[in-house]
C-alpha cells in the first residue's frame, strides 16, 4: 500500500507515518517546510512532500499513484476562542480545505481517504445512554475547533452523495495522549507543566483518554475494514484531573499541585489568563473554553472501532509514563 499522509509532523500524523513504514507500507509525509520534516521525520524512510493545506493545487501532483490520503492535517485552535482570523482559518482548512483536499485526491486516482475528526463533534444521547456515533453533532459546544469539524462532517457526507465511487471513512478521537508530540497539544503542554512544576492548582473536569499508537493503529485498519461514511470514536475511558494530573507527577517524579479549583473558580482563572494573554503576547496557561470543555462530561463508547477495527486500549497509565518519558527524552522539561 502506498499512502499520503498529511499533518505528519505532528502527534497523530508521525505515529501513523511510522506505523504504516513499521508494516511494510510505501509513505509519502507531507510537510510544511523540509527543515521541519527532516527534524521529526529523518529517522524514516518516508517521502517528503512539502506542501501547504492553503496551497492544495501546489501538492496534488504528489497525490497520483497512492491508494490511500490519511488526512490529518488541521487548523487546531483547540479549547480556545478563536479571533476573526481564526475563525477564518478554521473555515478555510479545517472545512473547505477538507473538501477540496477530497477533489484534489479524487483527481488524482486515489479511491481511500482516513479523515480525523474529533470525539468533540459528539452530542449528548437519550437519557440513560452511553455516548456512540449515533449521538447528535454537539451544536452547544462554545469549542470553535469542534464546531469547524462538525461542518466538516456534515459537508463530506454531502460530497459522497456525488462521488459514491470514493470511500471516505471517519476516525473520532479522543484527547490524544502519547510520544511523538512535537507541536506540543494542548494535553502535551499541560503534561510539561506539570513535569516543570509550572500548574498551580488541580482544574475541575477531566477528558476521555486515549494513546496516539491505538488511534494511528485504527486508522491503518480502517482501510481494510470500513464501509464509506462509516464513523469510528477511538477513545479511551474519562479520566478525571485529579486522577490524570497527580498521575503524571508521580511518572515524572515531581510533586503534584496540591489545590483543587472548583469549576467557578477555575473559570475565572481561564479569563484572568487570557487577559494576562492578551498583554504579554503569551499563550494562556488555561481559557475559559478550555474550563468549560473539561467540565462538558460525556462518556463515549468505542464499541464500533473495537468490534469492526479491533482497536484495542493501552492503559492510561503506560500512555502517560511513555508520554512523560518522550517530553524527557526529547528535552520538552
Amino acid at each position: 500500500m502506498k499512502a499520503f499522509v498529511t499533518g505528519s509532523t505532528g502527534l497523530l500524523g508521525s505515529n501513523v507515518v511510522r506505523q504504516l513504514l513499521e508494516s511494510g507500507h510505501e509513505v509519502k509525509a507531507m510537510v510544511r517546510t523540509k527543515e521541519k520534516g527532516e527534524k521529526f521525520l529523518g529517522d524514516t524512510t518516508a517521502e517528503l512532500v512539502i506542501g501547504d493545506m492553503l496551497d492544495i493545487p501546489g501538492f496534488t501532483p504528489h497525490l497520483a499513484g497512492c491508494d490511500v490520503l490519511f488526512h490529518v492535517a488541521a487548523y487546531f485552535k483547540e479549547y480556545t476562542g478563536a479571533d476573526e482570523n481564526g475563525e477564518a482559518m478554521l473555515q478555510k482548512i479545517n472545512v473547505d480545505g477538507t473538501i477540496d483536499i477530497l477533489e484534489a485526491a479524487k483527481s488524482q486516482g486515489v479511491k481511500n481517504v482516513i479523515y480525523v475528526s474529533s470525539s468533540g463533534v459528539i452530542g449528548k444521547p437519550e437519557a440513560g445512554r452511553i455516548a456512540d456515533e449515533s449521538a447528535p453533532f454537539n451544536h452547544e459546544t462554545a469549542n470553535r475547533y469542534f464546531q469547524s469539524k462538525i461542518r466538516a462532517e456534515q459537508a463530506i457526507e454531502q460530497w459522497l452523495t456525488q462521488n459514491e465511487d470514493m470511500r471516505v471513512i471517519l476516525i473520532l478521537p479522543g484527547a490524544i495522549i502519547g510520544p511523538g508530540d512535537n507541536g506540543p497539544t494542548g494535553l502535551g503542554r499541560l503534561v510539561i507543566d506539570v513535569l516543570s512544576e509550572n500548574l498551580p492548582a488541580i482544574p475541575a473536569g477531566g477528558f476521555s483518554l486515549v494513546d496516539v499508537r491505538d488511534v494511528a493503529a485504527g486508522m491503518i485498519q480502517a482501510v481494510e475494514k470500513g464501509e464509506s461514511g462509516a464513523r469510528f470514536i477511538i477513545s479511551g475511558p474519562y479520566s478525571g484531573m485529579v486522577r490524570l494530573i497527580p498521575l503524571i507527577a508521580k511518572s515524572g517524579g515531581v510533586k503534584a499541585p496540591s489545590i483543587q479549583l472548583p469549576y467557578p473558580m477555575a473559570w475565572l482563572y481561564g479569563a484572568v489568563s487570557e487577559l494576562i494573554s492578551k498583554l504579554t503576547g503569551n499563550p494562556p496557561l488555561a481559557t475559559r473554553v478550555l474550563i468549560k470543555t473539561l467540565n462538558e462530561r460525556l462518556d463515549l463508547s468505542s464499541n464500533n472501532s473495537q468490534n469492526v477495527l479491533g482497536v484495542n486500549f493501552r492503559p492510561v497509565e503506560e500512555s502517560v509514563q511513555d508520554s512523560v518519558a518522550w517530553f524527557k527524552q526529547f528535552g520538552y522539561v
